[in-house]
Order: C-alpha cells, then structure tokens, then sequence
C-alpha cells in the first residue's frame, strides 16, 4: 500500500509539474502577444510621434548651440564648461552673430555679445 502511494504521489508531483511548465509557457506567449500589442499602439499613436518631434528639435538645438559655441572658439570658453568641440550637422549659420560680435570686439572693446 505505501508503495502504491508513493508511485501515486510520484506521479501527481510529475503531473503537476508538467502543468506548471505548460503554465509558465503560456504566460511567456501571453506577454509576448501583450507586448506586441503594446507596441502597435504606441507605434500608431500620435503622441509618440509628437514626442520624436520633439526630441528631434531638441538634438537640431543642441547642434546648432554647438555650432555657436564652435563660433566663439574652444580655446576662448571658460575651461570649466569642458565642451568636446565635436560638431554635428550641418550649420545653419547660428554662430554667425558670434563671429561677428568676436570681429566688433576686436576693433571694438565695448562691442556687445549676441544675446
């Protein structure tokens, strides 16, 4: 009688192991399927797309203060700005006013900067 209660008792713990397997499979499929579905919905929603906008403004404004700040000239910045001096894009002519300030100063000592 133990024995057959113990293979019984094995058997079920087997079984239910096996569920528990085909359990946490279903739950993996379940949450790839709700990501994916979550995905589809931020990739169609207009708020996303504002934000990609923004974002991208944001990265064109720091370009062209890079650009400004290339204007002025590394070597003329306050060492603890710790600026790199790398440039990206092209430039849209930002730094001009700066040029032209950095020209007025030279001839100039009370020559205003760009504000």
């Amino acid at each position: 009688m133990a024995i057959q209660t113990a293979e019984a008792t094995e058997r079920a713990r087997g079984l239910l192991i096996e569920e528990e397997r085909a359990a946490a499979q279903d739950i993996e499929l379940a949450v790839g399927w709700r990501d994916m579905a979550l995905s589809a919905v931020l990739q169609a929603s207009p708020e996303i797309t504002a934000l990609w906008d923004r974002f991208q403004a944001a990265r064109q404004t720091v370009r062209d203060l890079a650009w400004c700040l290339s204007a002025v000239g590394i070597h003329r910045l306050p060492s603890s700005f710790r600026w790199d001096g790398l440039l990206e894009g092209v430039d849209r002519g930002h730094g001009a006013p700066w040029k032209a300030a950095i020209a007025a100063l030279e001839q100039d000592a009370d020559a205003e900067l760009p504000g």
